[in-house]
C-alpha cells in the first residue's frame, strides 16, 4: 500500500489529534494509489464540530463514495457495500439521551438483518428514478401521516402462495384473498 500525505498539496492540514502532516487549520487528506485499509476489532468514524474557530462552519458529514474510473463518466464502476454478519442498523434522530421517548437508540442486541429505523417525526423513502417525479418513477415512502405506494404507470404486484389480507379498524373491514376465494368483511360492502 503506498499511502500519501496530500495535505500539503491540497493546502489543508490538521487541528487538534496530533497525525503526521496535521496544521491548526482543522483538516486532513490522505490518498493511496492502492487499497487504503483501516482495520480493527472496533472501528468508529465520528464527524462532530469542534469548538470555533477550529469547528468549521459546514454540517457535520461523512460520505461514502465509490466514484467509478476517472477514465470513464465517474459512473461506471463504483460499488459500496455494507455487510454485518448478524445485521445492519442505520438510525436516524436526535440521540435518545436528548429526546428519550421518540429516538430510536443507535444500537441493539435484537438486530437481525437489515434495520432502518427514524425518530417519531421523521421519514423513510425508497425511490428508484429521478428526484423529480416522473412517469417511471416509483417510491415508498413511511411518514408520519401514512403510508405511500407510489407506482406511477408501472405496476403493482403483491404475490402470495397461501393469503393476502387489506384490513382497517383491528380487522373489522376487510379484504381476504385465499387459494379458496375472496372474503369480504364490513359492516357496508358497495360494489359498483
Amino acid at each position: 500500500m503506498a499511502e500519501n500525505d496530500d495535505s500539503k498539496a491540497w493546502g489543508i492540514g490538521g487541528g487538534s489529534g496530533g497525525d503526521a502532516g496535521m496544521t491548526g487549520d482543522g483538516n486532513l487528506v490522505k490518498t493511496a494509489t492502492g487499497t487504503y485499509q483501516i482495520g480493527g476489532n472496533q472501528v468508529f468514524l465520528i464527524s462532530r464540530k469542534g469548538t470555533p474557530p477550529v469547528g468549521g462552519t459546514g454540517p457535520s458529514q461523512i460520505m461514502l463514495l465509490a466514484g467509478g474510473s476517472p477514465q470513464g463518466t465517474f459512473m461506471d464502476d463504483g460499488n459500496v457495500y455494507v455487510r454485518g454478519c448478524n445485521g445492519v442498523r442505520i438510525t436516524s434522530g436526535q440521540p435518545p439521551k436528548l429526546q428519550p421517548a421518540t429516538s430510536p437508540p443507535v444500537t441493539s442486541d435484537l438486530t437481525s438483518g437489515i434495520e432502518m429505523v427514524v425518530a417519531n417525526s421523521q421519514n423513510i423513502m425508497i425511490q428508484r428514478g429521478a428526484l423529480i417525479a416522473s412517469s417511471t418513477t416509483n417510491s415508498i415512502e413511511l411518514t408520519p401521516q401514512g403510508v405511500y405506494v407510489d407506482a406511477q404507470t408501472t405496476v403493482v404486484s403483491i404475490k402470495s402462495l397461501t393469503q393476502i389480507t387489506l384490513s382497517v379498524a383491528n380487522g373489522a373491514c376487510s379484504i381476504t384473498l385465499t387459494p379458496l376465494g375472496i372474503i369480504l368483511k364490513g359492516t357496508i360492502i358497495k360494489i359498483n
